[in-house]
């Protein structure tokens, strides 16, 4: 599957039908379809009960199950984009709008952003 963040495009290969079935979802809204020139290639291979994610055929980080795959390929995608991608600040944080202002919240991972952006959200931010 090919995907998009920020200046990167990525080539993710999959060894297994179940990989493909956790990692797509949390991916899709990246997806593209035009050609991928410059890439970045993102192997995911079962070998020994393990699952490894290999960037560029380095192995980056590594899983024992396919459920805990997801959020390893998603940190592991956008790591590199953002590595990848010339930018001035990298800010965690939550950001709604109502079409006229942009409310951006800054905070540490688990404090609890997301949750408060989804409340917003379900309220018509």
């Amino acid at each position: 599957r090919d995907y998009y963040l920020l200046s990167s495009a990525f080539r993710i290969r999959f060894s297994a039908e179940s990989q493909l079935a956790v990692v797509d979802p949390v991916l899709r809204h990246l997806q593209g379809d035009n050609p991928l020139p410059e890439a970045v290639t993102l192997d995911i291979v079962s070998r020994d009960e393990r699952i490894f994610l290999c960037r560029n055929g380095q192995v980056c980080l590594s899983c024992d199950d396919v459920i805990s795959l997801a959020p390893l390929a998603k940190s592991l995608v956008w790591q590199t984009a953002v590595l990848n991608h010339d930018f001035f600040l990298d800010i965690h944080a939550g950001v709604v709008g109502d079409g006229k202002q942009c409310f951006v919240f800054p905070a540490a991972p688990g404090s609890g952003k997301s949750t408060l952006v989804t409340a917003l959200v379900a309220n018509g931010f």
